[in-house]
């Protein structure tokens, strides 16, 4: 398990740093709406900030009157720190989105619970953040008392259907593996100078260029991104994970299932008992639900809602589709405060 994951807790104008150690004589103001934000896939807690102050969500939620909280995901460029392993050591990316569930998640909301002395929270998960909730509360139910509502930007796990260039990388994902093996330490696509440098220069005088290679990954942004923005997003992520979790995913797309990693037949057996990896049935996931999906998400579509869906259609209260989204809309978006905010804002008050 990772030992320190670094979690922000923003309040209107300022921001408190915590690694899941209390230090006597801090001072909290405990309020009674904490929330929780949960990034996604090679990005990080700056996800919920990207935009002006006035269309981020973390900002939004602060200025009325939320107590929020912001999650980084291990190996993420504000969580690399271990107990026993520097981040320079394979062993440190030995990890999935399967450990982010089984140990992070949990851990999260008891050390949030334990600051705020409140009972329970919501929780905002986008893409791998809401996958790593549902297989958690899946998996571990007696967390589902903590949790009063489960907000969904992008949910992913299953995968009926995938467009984009993420496609042929997942069906090659042995090359993936090859460079864990044997060309890296295991870690991939960081945060570091030389995006930066691209941010700055590159999509600086050309951000039509980067928007194009975002665009075949994410899918079409329908023209809502201010590209003004871009050299900042960019200098921030993507912001690193285990190539390792890639591979992850690559199977989960080559499979179409909601399963563990998948080690071979001989390790299968040693680690789950049995030849195949096992799958999350999610029959035991019962928060209520709220899901938000993109038209254009090449990533969340539709097939793979519809899939989702007969899954947790009993928990499901709200499912909003945005036509002209992709699978980074949801908050980069500059009109996302409008689709989606205020109406989630309105939501909330009843949880």
């Amino acid at each position: 398990m990772m030992d320190r994951i670094l979690l922000l807790k923003f309040k209107p104008n300022s921001c408190n740093v915590h690694w899941w150690e209390y230090r006597p004589g801090n001072l909290y103001e405990y309020w009674n709406k904490v929330i929780l934000l949960q990034h996604g896939l090679l990005d990080s807690s700056h996800a919920w900030t990207m935009n002006l102050k006035n269309q981020s969500l973390a900002y939004i939620l602060a200025d009325n009157d939320y107590d929020v909280w912001l999650g980084n995901s291990r190996g993420s460029t504000y969580s690399k720190k271990h107990q026993r392993f520097d981040s320079s050591q394979a062993e440190f990316w030995d990890f999935t989105w399967q450990e982010m569930s089984n140990y992070d998640f949990p851990a999260t909301i008891q050390y949030i619970l334990s600051i705020t002395k409140v009972e329970r929270l919501t929780y905002v998960g986008f893409s791998q953040g809401s996958l790593i909730a549902m297989t958690a509360l899946d998996a571990f139910p007696e967390l589902q008392q903590y949790i009063n509502l489960f907000v969904a930007f992008g949910p992913v796990g299953y995968f009926a259907s995938v467009e984009g260039a993420f496609l042929p990388l997942a069906q090659n994902y042995k090359m993936l593996q090859f460079m864990m093996r044997y060309l890296t330490n295991g870690e991939i696509l960081p945060s570091n100078d030389i995006l930066k440098f691209l941010g700055k220069y590159v999509c600086g005088l050309d951000p039509y260029l980067c928007m194009s290679v975002i665009n075949s990954i994410a899918g079409n942004d329908g023209s809502n991104t201010n590209l003004t923005r871009l050299p900042l997003i960019i200098s921030h992520s993507p912001a690193g994970t285990s190539i390792k979790n890639l591979v992850h995913f690559s199977q989960m797309i080559n499979s179409g299932q909601l399963q563990k990693f998948d080690y071979g037949a001989r390790l299968n057996r040693q680690v789950y008992g049995q030849s195949k990896p096992p799958e999350y049935t999610l029959q035991n996931f019962n928060v209520p639900t709220v899901i938000y999906h993109g038209g254009n998400d090449f990533l969340c579509t539709k097939k793979n809602v519809e899939r989702l869906m007969r899954k947790i259609n009993k928990t499901v209260i709200s499912i909003n589709y945005i036509r002209n989204y992709n699978h980074l809309g949801y908050f980069w978006s500059t009109d996302a405060v409008n689709v989606i905010y205020f109406s989630l804002l309105k939501l909330l008050q009843n949880y």
